[in-house]
């Protein structure tokens, strides 16, 4: 690996490059057959974008009207969030928006993914008539989208964050009965407002995240309810979820000709061996934590048989009347089934899996329900998030998944996040290498998914733009190809050597350059055999 190649290094490198084996992680994921790092050029449709959300870029959080969220409130008892942060300024992109279209720009994105935050555009979260609007986060937002389509740039907006307006929580927050009600007149807003430009809505991000707040009680909105409002709170976001896409479908559909889809977070549960039983754990692992979203709206209307089977059995077992997994109705069924345009999957790592002993702690609990056992190998690299241990196989693995047991209706799956986190460090220390091999042997996976397994991934989000609020972690976690300076008052943003990787690879629509191979390998983000005998 060299950092500063010389002439004659190159043109060695040049040399063996036709017929080496490139890997980007040789030491440990060095399978020829699944791990080869593999050239070549996406189609000509496929689109690469970078990805923020309001909380944790905007600041500004009570300014020109805006109202509070359930995540100003979390924020705001020191006690919650890493070192005491919040978001309250974070990387004041309410003011610096220009330089985030700048930077889009630099990159060569084709798309923006960036959500609007509620409680901006409708203070007390309700809309029953143009009174409830706050029109300063209207004009805020009619500017976002304005400057990022003049750049060239295709806006796609995440209605819902996380951030829920405080007002909607104290009425109950997500797991009501109302919630569906409330969110549809809000999208309806949005779709009314914004959707002459904005032609791809996601309504929901990442509604397992959710769970896991009332499944710890240890995120926004602060309510413990393990085994009980984890499955509530993904009820009821799949049923205001259709409710928005059923407006756009009778309403905006016609004249606006967007897409309105969901996206989920997702990982791959890899058997632990080829026994039967591991095969069967892996798979009840992956339909608890993606068919959860995808089966009721591009399965069979209705939730896993798998999932309503063990969460019923046991339910009766810790004296349950009824299943603590809510039943949707046959009118429900029939709404929410073929309800999206496209799916976002955010993928960051993948665990192992074998099964469980249902466990006989009477205190409910969404992963006894589960019943499987999973682990991230220590040797996997890791990354500055305790969580996020590096598998890029698992990436295909996730995507065949989806599509060999979820393509009744031909859905169109986007990756709408993918990244890696750093531990802080200044921002002219630019040369991140391990960001970018997460970064270069991810998007391989995906260019191997889409051109040899003929999956249907039409677009690639790499998270994040810049480094941002990363909620319970504060600061601490740097997963921006930009960094961002938190102790400058001007939050100045610098490119990362990822920046420039990921704006390559988008100018060349993947990894058919030789120059570009050449760089990586110089670099040390990708090895051939060859390299290793130097």
């Amino acid at each position: 690996m060299y950092l500063l190649p010389s002439i004659c290094i190159i043109s060695l490198t040049v040399s063996l490059l036709g017929e080496a084996t490139l890997f980007v992680y040789p030491d440990i994921f060095n399978d020829v057959e699944r791990d080869q790092f593999v050239t070549g050029s996406f189609p000509d449709s496929f689109q690469f974008g970078t990805a923020t959300a309001a909380y944790q870029i905007e600041g500004a959080w009570n300014v020109d009207g805006k109202g509070p969220s359930i995540w100003d409130v979390w924020t705001h008892d020191p006690n919650h969030v890493y070192d005491g942060e919040n978001g309250d300024e974070a990387d004041k992109s309410y003011y610096l928006w220009d330089r985030d279209v700048q930077m889009m720009q630099e990159l060569g994105a084709k798309f923006y993914r960036y959500s609007f935050s509620w409680p901006r555009i409708i203070p007390n979260g309700v809309y029953e008539s143009d009174d409830d609007v706050n029109w300063d986060g209207v004009k805020f937002y009619n500017e976002t989208v304005n400057k990022i389509v003049a750049a060239g740039i295709e806006p796609m907006v995440t209605l819902f964050h996380w951030d829920l307006p405080q007002a909607l929580q104290d009425k109950g927050g997500q797991i009501v009965e109302d919630f569906p009600s409330w969110f549809g007149p809000y999208a309806d807003l949005c779709f009314k407002l914004f959707g002459d430009r904005v032609k791809h809505w996601i309504t929901f991000n990442e509604p397992q995240t959710v769970a896991n707040c009332y499944e710890y009680g240890n995120c926004a909105p602060g309510q413990y309810m393990p085994g009980v409002g984890s499955y509530l709170v993904i009820h009821r976001q799949l049923l205001a979820h259709q409710t928005a896409f059923h407006i756009y479908d009778d309403k905006y559909r016609a004249s606006q000709k967007g897409k309105v889809g969901i996206t989920i977070c997702g990982g791959w549960c890899t058997p632990a061996s080829t026994s039967q039983a591991d095969i069967d754990a892996s798979m009840t692992s992956m339909q608890f934590q993606m068919g959860w979203l995808m089966s009721p709206l591009i399965g069979t209307g209705n939730y896993p048989q798998v999932m309503i089977d063990s969460v019923a059995l046991r339910s009766k077992q810790q004296g349950y009347e009824e299943s603590r997994l809510p039943a949707f109705s046959d009118e429900e069924q029939q709404l929410l089934l073929g309800a999206t345009d496209f799916f976002g999957l955010n993928y960051y790592s993948a665990a192992v899996c074998t099964p469980g002993n249902f466990s006989t702690d009477p205190t409910p609990s969404m992963y006894d329900d589960e019943n499987v056992i999973s682990w991230q190998p220590t040797k996997w690299p890791g990354s500055a998030s305790s969580w996020l241990r590096v598998c890029p196989y698992g990436m295909r693995r996730m995507l065949n998944w989806v599509q060999d047991n979820y393509n009744n209706f031909q859905t169109p799956w986007y990756i709408t996040e993918n990244g890696y986190s750093a531990p802080p460090k200044l921002c002219n220390d630019t040369l991140d290498v391990n960001k970018t091999q997460y970064m270069v042997s991810h998007i391989d996976e995906v260019y191997k998914a889409v051109v040899e397994d003929g999956i249907n991934v039409e677009k690639y989000t790499f998270w994040s733009l810049m480094d941002n609020f990363e909620w319970d972690d504060g600061y601490s976690k740097k997963f921006g190809v930009y960094c961002v300076d938190f102790n400058d008052a001007n939050r100045t943003r610098s490119p990362r050597y990822s920046a420039n990787v990921y704006a390559n690879i988008i100018r060349n629509n993947g990894f058919g350059n030789q120059s570009l191979i050449e760089e990586l390998e110089s670099y040390g983000i990708i090895t051939s055999e060859s390299s290793k005998l130097r």
